[in-house]
């Protein structure tokens, strides 16, 4: 989510920079950011805002931050939720190939799925022009529709089991605005950003069916 983007932002400030010049970069990249939510930015644009920062960087360089980074945020105590971590592990012993599919970077992701053993990562892909990141980000963006996208498209490239292919075409998705959701949904994706306050996701709990997961 943006919480541990802006944290790897924060480190590779540091890692570059030092702990000054690096602390100064993180207000003024946060400032930006609450400036562009006051102002009713989506989690698109602001994913989008994230990325431009890269602009100028070497991608092999970033690579390499993101595995320290990774490094020292995988020990903070809960870094992993339990059941999930559980019910990921479960699926791999019973034959399930996972995949990733997040709003992050492949770069940024790359450390955990390989700690994970995860091999299929649908996440953002920077466009790199002359060996450096352009800012600019090679669609599909992997957030909201976006994602959606992204998983009809790995889907067309790789063979599907018989049952997945059944539960899909019975799976209806959406990309909707969560104020004024109507409806009744078994999974809710926070798009809002709410977590950047310590907020719930910012749904009626009307719309969640019985067991509904929403973060």
């Amino acid at each position: 989510n943006l919480k541990s983007l802006l944290s790897f932002q924060s480190f590779y400030h540091r890692r570059c920079w030092g702990e000054l010049q690096g602390a100064v970069l993180d207000r003024q990249l946060w400032s930006r950011f609450k400036a562009m939510m006051a102002d009713g930015a989506d989690r698109s644009r602001l994913n989008a805002a994230f990325f431009q920062e890269f602009q100028g960087r070497v991608p092999a360089e970033v690579s390499a931050v993101a595995c320290e980074w990774f490094e020292q945020v995988r020990h903070a105590k809960d870094f992993f939720i339990a059941p999930v971590l559980a019910l990921l592990q479960g699926h791999q012993r019973d034959g399930v190939e996972p995949v990733f599919v997040s709003g992050s970077s492949v770069e940024i992701l790359q450390a955990l799925a390989k700690l994970l053993n995860v091999s299929h990562v649908l996440a953002n892909r920077l466009e790199v022009a002359q060996g450096l990141y352009t800012g600019q980000l090679i669609p599909p963006q992997t957030i909201a529709a976006g994602k959606q996208e992204a998983i009809q498209t790995f889907l067309a490239q790789h063979q599907a089991h018989a049952s997945l292919k059944q539960a899909l075409q019975a799976t209806e998705l959406q990309a909707q605005e969560l104020r004024g959701l109507s409806g009744q949904f078994d999974v809710v994706i926070n798009a809002s950003a709410s977590s950047l306050g310590g907020g719930a996701v910012p749904v009626a709990g009307a719309v969640l069916k019985p067991g509904a997961l929403a973060y």
